[in-house]
């Protein structure tokens, strides 16, 4: 019998949780859960404040919250409240209340209320262990009511970084490519314009220090003319969620549901710079690489097939599972949660077969996506079906015959494939003793299918619905077997180049990031600027404070660059030295991990080498901080073109041993710009004794007047290392 979980954030009596010998991540729905890991901080509760590790909440009556708080840091300028206007006069709030209480060993409910003329608005947000926030406003008309507007709003507390992340709502039909890119955005927020947004489903607001985040599942009760649901306003920081802004009669309770996150949401995993991430393909070999995505060598054919189910050999799989977990690897299978494969095709002896997956094609015919993005896959004429692993693999001696690229199903997240995928997942964490996933793609996808959750607007207009609960119930399952299986090197990955969906990706160690950077998703005048590849990145990229978006601190998770120096035949550019080192121009400025796949690996292992003989790990006795170049008051450039980021390494020494204490630098010098520049970088005047080594041409650099002098060519970059001694 199939069981249907309830998601844990729901102000609602929780299912048993599962027996301890079903291995099926139930636990993680229980308000008592306590991840193993120990990175998310217990819940706490002090009268009106909750605290989640180094992050707090204040909730106030009448308010949505009184006040967030980030390491100290306020996050919210003033209360986020909301406002309602009833026949052009904001209504005015009283008999106020507010309460927060545990609703378990690590969960907590907030309910907030007042009553104003003509009716009652609520909010409740309801918390679990990972630290998002579900919350639902309920207004409530003591009878008819006419409402000119409906606002949410949040004054952020931004200073002089304004960083907007987020994706704007799609059309109803297929978008990919540069069509779909234009629904991405990334931005650094540099004028005093008011920006209306279209972002509801997903929106993160914040600096390089902390933000929030926003995701509707869609558009039900809302009025609002499309493209206006949100607002910001750079020159007060306020974001305004607009859940109506047209004259609107109500008669019955309006609800509204989303989610919320604080960011950062966790901190940075200890010796994380030390990083390596690698691909393990069918074979013993040893790897440099300590988190290994098990890629597709386990399917039952040499295409890619997205049908988890399909395992070609379970015994090679778990020999070598074991020789990585023996090596302390991480080890992490892949799969993407909107992709599924019922069949697949190959040739033998002139003879056509075809793999069947009859259980997964049913699950699927019911969970097509409208548009429906699938690629269609037609059997020839007497084609011989298999239905089952075991004969398909007897057929061919063992063997994985070379099979085409089967019908690919692009699918909302049902019930049935929610608990078919958790399913496979405990296998592969149990059973192949492979406690991790790569999860290409985490976001659920739009979907405009009526039946499914979709609304229609005021004025006719199909509005998507997405599948967000379900995707974090699926996420937190998951979470809870891999690190019940290893608390340590158990890890999960997300493949997320374009869509930063926050409450899914906070169940996640790392982001891996950039295949949206790829040829065909840019602009044609950005395309062919670049035809050789020489400055492709310079183009797309443009002025180095828009990656300020993906610096690793205001998520507290680390950031992983997948390089995509590749043009129009998918192959890499011509000029594939320096096509890689404009990326690195860019990217070193933003202590960012790389996975070297598409790009010259051997130009991003040598910065890689410099980075790791310098020492970016800590220690007991050294910590590596990394001070970006918007924070850099030291080794300061004499022209603004030129930007200087630095690790700062400072190793203590037993006093009473005769060893001079030290301060080590690396300094990273790029010239992100379209001509060559010659310049100098001043050194502090403290440090009177330090010796300065260019760490490619193994050069000193000689210190005259407290400068150092260099040149670089345009989007060129070198790598400096300071020693001071006292």
């Amino acid at each position: 019998m199939k069981k249907r979980f309830i998601f844990a954030l729901l102000a609602v009596s929780l299912l048993p949780v599962a027996a301890a010998d079903v291995k099926d991540g139930s636990q993680a729905l229980s308000k008592d859960y306590i991840e193993p890991s120990g990175r998310f901080g217990l819940l706490k509760t002090e009268g009106d404040t909750l605290q989640m590790d180094f992050k707090k909440i204040e909730f106030a009556p009448g308010k949505i919250f009184g006040n967030i708080q980030v390491r100290k840091q306020n996050v919210l300028a003033a209360p986020a409240v909301a406002e309602i206007t009833v026949n052009g006069k904001k209504a005015v709030f009283k008999e106020n209340k507010s309460n927060l209480k545990m609703t378990g060993k690590n969960a907590a409910e907030a309910v907030s209320s007042a009553v104003f003329t003509g009716g009652k608005i609520t909010a409740i947000t309801t918390v679990n262990w990972d630290h998002t926030l579900k919350i639902t406003v309920t207004v409530t008309p003591e009878k008819a009511l006419d409402i000119d507007s409906l606002n949410l709003i949040f004054p952020l507390n931004l200073d002089k970084e304004k960083l907007l992340c987020g994706n704007s709502e799609p059309e109803s039909k297929i978008m990919a490519g540069q069509q779909a890119a234009k629904c991405w955005v990334r931005k650094n927020i540099t004028d005093s314009k008011s920006m209306d947004l279209s972002m509801w489903h997903n929106l993160w607001l914040g600096n390089t220090h902390y933000g929030l985040a926003w995701s509707f599942e869609n558009l039900d009760s809302w009025h609002t003319v499309a493209g206006q649901e949100m607002n910001f306003n750079p020159v007060n920081n306020q974001l305004t969620i607009r859940l109506i802004n047209r004259k609107t009669r109500i008669e019955k309770p309006l609800v509204y549901t989303f989610f919320m996150n604080i960011t950062p949401w966790s901190k940075m995993p200890r010796n994380w710079r030390e990083w390596r991430i690698g691909t393990r393909y069918d074979n013993f070999n040893k790897l440099s690489a300590d988190k290994l995505i098990y890629w597709s060598f386990w399917r039952p054919g040499s295409k890619e097939t997205h049908n988890s189910n399909w395992v070609h050999d379970e015994d090679r799989l778990k020999k070598i599972a074991a020789m990585d977990a023996a090596a302390g690897k991480a080890r992490m299978f892949y799969f993407i949660p909107s992709h599924y494969t019922w069949s697949t095709l190959t040739v033998k002896d002139n003879e056509q077969y075809m793999l069947v997956d009859s259980e997964l094609k049913a699950m699927t015919d019911k969970a097509l996506l409208t548009p429906d993005y699938s690629f269609r896959f037609n059997p020839p004429a007497g084609v011989k079906v298999i239905n089952d692993l075991d004969t398909w693999k007897k057929i061919f001696g063992g063997k994985r015959p070379v099979t085409k690229r089967a019908g690919e199903r692009v699918c909302r997240l049902t019930d049935e494939l929610l608990q078919r995928q958790i399913a496979v997942t405990s296998k592969f964490v149990y059973n192949y003793n492979i406690p991790g996933i790569y999860s290409d793609g985490v976001s659920p996808r739009a979907d405009f299918t009526p039946a499914n959750g979709a609304v229609k607007d005021d004025l006719g207009k199909i509005r998507p619905v997405y599948a967000a609960e379900k995707y974090m119930e699926m996420f937190r399952r998951i979470r809870a077997m891999v690190k019940d299986k290893d608390p340590v090197n158990g890890m999960m990955v997300a493949h997320n180049s374009s869509i930063r969906f926050i409450p899914a990706l906070t169940l996640f160690d790392f982001v891996i990031f950039g295949e949206d950077f790829f040829y065909w998703y840019q602009d044609p005048e950005k395309r062919s600027a670049s035809e050789d590849g020489s400055y492709y990145y310079a183009h797309i990229w443009g002025d180095i404070d828009n990656l300020k978006t993906e610096f690793h601190r205001q998520y507290g998770v680390p950031q992983v660059l997948l390089p995509e120096v590749r043009g129009a035949n998918r192959k890499t550019f011509p000029a594939l030295k320096k096509g890689t080192r404009t990326m690195l121009c860019y990217s070193i400025q933003f202590d960012l991990l790389y996975w070297p796949l598409h790009c010259d690996a051997r130009e991003v292992n040598t910065f890689d080498t410099i980075r790791r003989l310098f020492g970016i790990g800590d220690s007991d006795t050294a910590k590596t901080e990394f001070i970006p170049y918007w924070e850099n008051k030291r080794f300061i450039p004499n022209i603004p073109e030129v930007k200087v980021g630095y690790y700062e390494k400072n190793i203590a020494h037993d006093p009473y041993l005769p060893v001079e204490s030290n301060q080590n630098f690396l300094l990273m010098v790029s010239n992100p710009q379209f001509k060559a520049n010659k310049f100098t970088i001043s050194v502090p005047d403290e440090f009177k004794h330090i010796k300065i080594t260019d760490c490619y041409s193994k050069k000193i650099l000689p210190v005259t007047d407290g400068k150092i002098s260099l040149s670089l060519d345009q989007f060129e970059f070198t790598v400096l290392k300071a020693v001071v001694t006292e």
